[in-house]
């Protein structure tokens, strides 16, 4: 359930931007935070149906991570029983285990991969010889030239003003009354983590430029207000992209007033430095994440990690030093975790721990990972 925007997928307010460009009207559907239901699906049912009903679409797309999956098969069941409107699923569900998921859940359409050609398509009209649709990379439009995101038919501003404080922990809010707004900087990820998903999309990573982050940051200011920015993006903190959107943001401070603060996620190998540090400590930054995920070099190297502890160890003195707080994850149950590694994990998490937000998980063999690849289910 989204109970806060921060949480809430990017990916909706996408396909909303590309459709409504295309001349496409879209309504949406937020079957969450609704009380008076006995439980969750009685919640879902209510909302969906009665929504199909009020609006009559044409098409109806819905989409999420495999973990969405029970909800997912629960919510095609109520739109088949509503409307013989057709239905389009989408999504890393779709994306990681595709024939699976499309025979198993039997959507309409399942599209593989990033949406947004192939929704306008399938608005438009266009006839498809299967209903596994696959748009090649090659004929994605380069990320600057997105539409930014429209988030309106989601229920944006209700979830911003009543639910912030209910998303999940790793985010700390730096203001008693949190407004977030999330934006995604880039899409996919240059590193193969075998506990991840992104090298097998065959999708590379690509960074929205600095000048294209700040003009949706100029529009989305305007328009709600936030005083905390979440960067989604998987390699933000290298020093050059740093130090030019803290410039950027110390600019639209001046110009337009902006007052938020804003967290942003990175990779030990992004190599930023004190001083690019100390200047996104001024523009507001105060807070960043890695993706640690174990304090052990052999499970770090099980993982295909490609970062040593000692990298980790320099950047949470450095966000010290400069004022900016640490976060991170370590998830355990790698197949090289030992009593001696997961020893060596917490002995880490024990040190740093104390001043850093650095909490403790699972790893889970997610469809579509090479960790998954090597399961076997009995």
């Amino acid at each position: 359930m989204f109970l806060s925007f921060s949480d809430f997928p990017s990916g909706y307010g996408y396909l909303t931007s590309a459709l409504r460009e295309a001349g496409h009207e879209v309504f949406g559907c937020n079957p969450n935070n609704v009380m008076g239901y006995v439980n969750a699906y009685q919640m879902i049912q209510g909302v969906i149906s009665k929504r199909i009903m009020d609006v009559e679409p044409d098409l109806i797309g819905l989409g999420g991570l495999c973990t969405d999956y029970g909800f997912l098969k629960d919510a095609i069941g109520i739109i088949r029983n509503t409307t013989e409107s057709p239905i389009v699923l989408g999504g890393q569900i779709v994306t990681n285990d595709a024939e699976f998921i499309f025979n198993d859940l039997k959507p309409n359409y399942a599209i593989v991969g990033e949406a947004e050609e192939a929704m306008v398509s399938l608005a438009n009209g266009d006839g498809w010889s299967s209903g596994l649709i696959k748009i090649p990379y090659e004929d994605y439009r380069p990320i600057d030239k997105l539409p930014f995101p429209d988030y309106e038919p989601f229920d944006i501003k209700e979830m911003m003003e009543e639910y912030s404080m209910a998303t999940r922990v790793l985010y700390r809010y730096s203001r008693p009354n949190p407004r977030p707004y999330n934006i995604v900087a880039s899409r996919s990820c240059p590193f193969e983590c075998t506990f991840c998903v992104h090298e097998r999309r065959g999708i590379p990573y690509r960074a929205r430029s600095i000048e294209n982050v700040m003009e949706e940051i100029q529009i989305s200011y305007d328009k709600y207000h936030f005083n905390v920015l979440i960067i989604l993006d998987e390699l933000f903190g290298n020093k050059k992209r740093l130090v030019e959107f803290s410039s950027g943001v110390l600019e639209g401070m001046d110009r337009y007033g902006w007052d938020f603060d804003w967290m942003f996620q990175t990779h030990a190998n992004a190599k930023f430095d004190l001083e690019s540090l100390k200047l996104a400590k001024k523009a507001g930054c105060y807070l960043f994440s890695y993706g640690l995920e174990s304090a052990s070099p052999t499970v770090l190297k099980s993982m295909n990690k490609k970062m040593d502890i000692s990298q980790v160890v320099d950047v949470i003195q450095m966000a010290e030093e400069a004022g900016v707080g640490f976060a991170a994850n370590l998830i355990f149950g790698d197949i090289a975790e030992t009593p001696d590694t997961v020893a060596e994990s917490l002995a880490f998490w024990f040190e740093y721990g104390r001043k850093s937000d650095i909490f403790l998980g699972e790893v889970k063999p997610y469809p579509g990972s090479k960790l998954f690849e090597g399961m076997s289910f009995e």
